[in-house]
């Protein structure tokens, strides 16, 4: 039954222009990725994959990522990119449940119903608000290691290479391609410069808190 309703949410987004979601999940498994994402521009088709580093949806040269375009992996992962741009039409057959959208006019986070969590369509206040509504960190005075990383852009004259990016969920250095140009200082050419930037910034501070909570 489920793969069913799948099969006409599909063809009804072939046949009327809708965009429905292909399960009832407000978390998209392919969207779980962690592989490495290899740099797209030295393959003859490239595909594409959520990154969690960067929190968006890179190209890469993986075979097995899961997504064929931008546009797809954007709409089923719920990446900043959906937050202005047009709500998919769903065709709702199988019944409705809540949801949060993004409205750039009035830049708020409303509730309404829907059949799907594809794009603009969010599971929590939270998740459309985090996304959504969250000022990401910027200018000469931002610590490096606070900022969203970036992949760049490719530029002439550069070459794309691969870096270390700090990861302040996980509190980890981690590899990345970098196109060469652009992008975010939280960008090293070594996991050790990283480490020391970083990473080691955080256990001094927190070495600290807890020698001030003995004392």
């Amino acid at each position: 039954e489920e793969t069913m309703k799948s099969c006409v949410l599909l063809l009804s987004a072939f046949l009327f222009g809708t965009c429905a979601a292909t399960s009832y999940s407000p978390h998209d498994n392919r969207c779980l990725t962690s592989s490495l994402v290899m740099p797209a521009g030295y393959c003859w088709q490239s595909h594409w994959q959520y990154n969690p580093f960067y929190k968006r949806c890179v190209s890469t040269c993986n075979p097995l990522a899961p997504f064929s375009s931008k546009r797809e992996c954007d709409y089923s992962c719920r990446t900043k990119s959906v937050c202005r741009a047009p709500r998919p039409i769903s065709k709702c057959d199988f019944g409705t449940y809540p949801v949060y959208y993004y409205e750039p006019r009035t830049r708020t986070c409303v509730r309404t119903s829907q059949c799907t969590y594809y794009g603009n369509n969010f599971p929590t206040m939270r998740d459309c608000q985090e996304t959504c509504m969250k000022e990401e960190p910027s200018g000469p005075d931002v610590d490096p290691c606070s900022m969203l990383p970036s992949e760049g852009y490719y530029c002439k004259g550069r070459f794309g290479t691969f870096r270390f990016l700090y990861d302040n969920d996980t509190k980890t250095c981690n590899l990345f391609w970098y196109r060469g140009c652009g992008g975010t200082r939280n960008n090293f050419a070594s996991y050790y410069t990283c480490l020391n930037s970083c990473a080691g910034k955080y256990v001094q501070e927190n070495s600290e808190k807890l020698l001030d909570a003995k004392y």
